[in-house]
């Protein structure tokens, strides 16, 4: 629902910025999730907004970088890409499972919430180059 929304913004305002607040929304978003305890319709709501902010990231990044890359690196940026998923994607279940075994159930959304905020902020840090 959010991803066709997300294209247009980044198409009007630039994917970049776009990209910088649903990192940072989508961080907010998953860090609020072990404060909403039992509460399930906000644990729906903050899952819904966080999986619709962050879930654009590939589509939205492969977007950037054909803003910003030479045309004949976009096949390689969407390798490097596939393999930054597919590593996230092995390793993000056996760090949450070592955090809920350690009692720390909830440790898994508070860090990606972190680490999503962190992206977002770095972005604010690093400018892209010029087409070659």
């Amino acid at each position: 629902m959010l991803q066709f929304p997300l294209g247009l913004w980044s198409d009007r305002f630039g994917r970049k910025k776009v990209l910088i607040l649903t990192g940072i929304g989508g961080g907010i978003a998953f860090a609020l999730l072990p404060l909403a305890g039992n509460h399930f319709k906000v644990t729906i709501v903050l899952l819904m907004i966080a999986g619709g902010l962050v879930g654009s990231f590939f589509s939205l990044g492969l977007s950037l970088a054909a803003d910003i890359l030479p045309r004949h690196l976009l096949p390689a940026a969407n390798v490097v890409a596939s393999f930054h998923f597919s590593i996230g994607s092995i390793i993000g279940p056996g760090i949450g499972g070592l955090l809920m075994q350690a009692g720390w159930g909830g440790g898994i959304f508070g860090l990606m919430g972190a680490l999503y905020i962190v992206f977002g902020l770095l972005g604010l840090f690093f400018s892209p180059r010029q087409k070659i």
